[in-house]
């Protein structure tokens, strides 16, 4: 089963690619229910390099997850949070929660990761995420998505990303 996008979709994605061209960033904001999981899991499926999908919720992970295999219905899809902890696999969709622990962030550090994908990128100021983003090693494209791009604490996301 492949997924049609929306003239949208391909616009955000184009908009993304053109972005890491000349930046190791970028930001996706579309309004909840546009498809940015869709989105996001097409370039993964795309770009197939090691990535770490980062959600804060099992409900995220999980979809994350589900969306990425219906994209590209071969991809080795890890997953670290809620139980489970499987290193290794092309893809990891991760708990922020469970990567904070000294031990898990050692482990990410040696997974090679080349593309991280931030879910609900609006939480990605928080401590928890800036630990993990410290714990990864060499070249790291960062693609934020969220519907919300402002956070009450008024820290600004776009530190981490170019707006698409």
């Amino acid at each position: 089963m492949s997924v049609v996008l929306r003239p949208y979709q391909e616009e955000a994605i184009s908009c993304i690619h053109t972005n890491l061209q000349v930046s190791d960033t970028a930001l996706c904001v579309l309004p909840t229910g546009a498809g940015k999981t869709v989105v996001f899991s097409e370039i993964i499926r795309q770009m197939q390099v090691k990535t770490l999908v980062l959600a804060h919720r099992k409900e995220l992970l999980d979809q994350a997850k589900n969306k990425i295999t219906v994209a590209w219905p071969d991809a080795d899809i890890g997953l670290v949070g809620y139980g489970q902890s499987r290193y290794g696999a092309h893809i990891t969709v991760a708990s922020v929660a469970s990567l904070c622990s000294p031990h898990r962030r050692v482990q990410l550090g040696q997974e090679d990761i080349r593309l991280l994908v931030i879910d609900e990128a609006h939480h990605s100021m928080a401590e928890s995420y800036l630990s993990v983003l410290e714990a990864l090693r060499g070249e790291v494209k960062i693609i934020g998505f969220t519907a919300t791009p402002e956070r009450l604490d008024k820290k600004d996301i776009r530190e981490l990303s170019v707006l698409c």
